[in-house]
This record gives C-alpha cells, sequence and structure tokens, in this order.
C-alpha cells in the first residue's frame, strides 16, 4: 500500500452543510507509487464542533486545467462500509472510504480531484491551509452533482476539505490454485 497523499492537519472551519466541496490535489503534493492502475481510498478527518454531519457523496478522479473542479471523466465513487454515505459524524473523529478501483496517471493529469457534497446539523473540518497547489472550489447547493463531470453553478473558492490521507495500491492477482480439480492424487 502506497501514501501518495498525506496532509499536516492544523486548522479548523466549520458550516459545511448544505456545501458540495471539490478539492484539486495538485500533482506537486502527490507521490507517484509507479502504477497506474489499482485500488484507492481517501481518509477525512472532523473537527470537534461536527454534529450529525453527513458526507452524502464522495467521487474521486484525474481533474483538468481548467475550471479545476472539473473531473476529465474517469471519476469513481467512494463507499463508506458498503453504503453510499457516511451518515451521523460527530466529533474529532477520522473514517476512511472502502477501496475502490481507479486508474490514474501520474505522468499525464493535472490534478486529483475529490468531490463531496454535506449536509447534517454542523459540518466542521480539520484541514491543512498550507497545501500550496491545491485549488479547493466550493458551492452551496443540493446533493446531486458530485460525481458530474462538469457541474453547473457559480463555485466560489478557498473553501476546505477534511482529506488527510489518500492510499493507493496495486490490483490484486490472485495466482491460480495447481491443485483445483486435480482428482488424480486420490485415485489408486
Amino acid at each position: 500500500m502506497a501514501i501518495i497523499y498525506t496532509s499536516v492537519i492544523s486548522s479548523i472551519s466549520g458550516g459545511w452543510q448544505g456545501y458540495s466541496i471539490r478539492q484539486a490535489v495538485g500533482l506537486v503534493n502527490i507521490t507517484n507509487p509507479g502504477f497506474n492502475t489499482g485500488q484507492v481510498r481517501v481518509t477525512f478527518l472532523m473537527s470537534s464542533g461536527a454534529a450529525s454531519a453527513n458526507l452524502d457523496a464522495c467521487y474521486i478522479g484525474a481533474g483538468i486545467a481548467s475550471p479545476t473542479y472539473d473531473f476529465d471523466g474517469s471519476q469513481v465513487q467512494l463507499f463508506f462500509g458498503g453504503a453510499a454515505n457516511k451518515t451521523g459524524i460527530t466529533g474529532a473523529v477520522s473514517f476512511t472510504s472502502d477501496f475502490a478501483p481507479f486508474t490514474f496517471n501520474f505522468s499525464t493529469a493535472v490534478s486529483m480531484l475529490i468531490s463531496t457534497h454535506w449536509s447534517g446539523t454542523e459540518v466542521d473540518f480539520q484541514y491543512d491551509p498550507t497545501t500550496g497547489n491545491n485549488n479547493t472550489s466550493y458551492l452551496l447547493q443540493s446533493v446531486g452533482t458530485e460525481g458530474a463531470t462538469a457541474p453547473s453553478g457559480s463555485w466560489g473558492g478557498a473553501g476546505d476539505l477534511p482529506v488527510n490521507i489518500i492510499e493507493f495500491i496495486p490490483p490484486v492477482t490472485i495466482p491460480a490454485n495447481p491443485f483445483v480439480n486435480d482428482w488424480s492424487v486420490f485415485s489408486r
């Protein structure tokens, strides 16, 4: 397993309920693991002010140069314990998505883009304010465009997203079992 992105969480930002947030992690901040196809998962970190927060949907994929909040069409949905959302998040907790099949060209991509929508009583994050070469955009809207390649609306900049770690592992190959259906070992 390779940790391809990690942030130093040191600030708190609150009141993100009802927002879609997209974070474009610049390639300069991503470690190339040496393979392009594998499984990806993301860890998020909430702050102590989070109360009954919900991550309604989350997608990850390659971004484009402009606008930085658009996918290139490679996005995949992330799940949490098999569910498309993570609900009832309260307090300073971290949570991690399930692994999802993912292809990302570390040589030619512009950025790795994480798209989310949040709801609940209070959505407060811990985040890294010093992640240069990352662009975060936000829009107050209803859930439903997180997986859109080019979402409509007037997106603002300088939002925050509690992405703490992105992990990437190569595809798992299970070798063939040479003993399957070989009943000759039991013959007399």
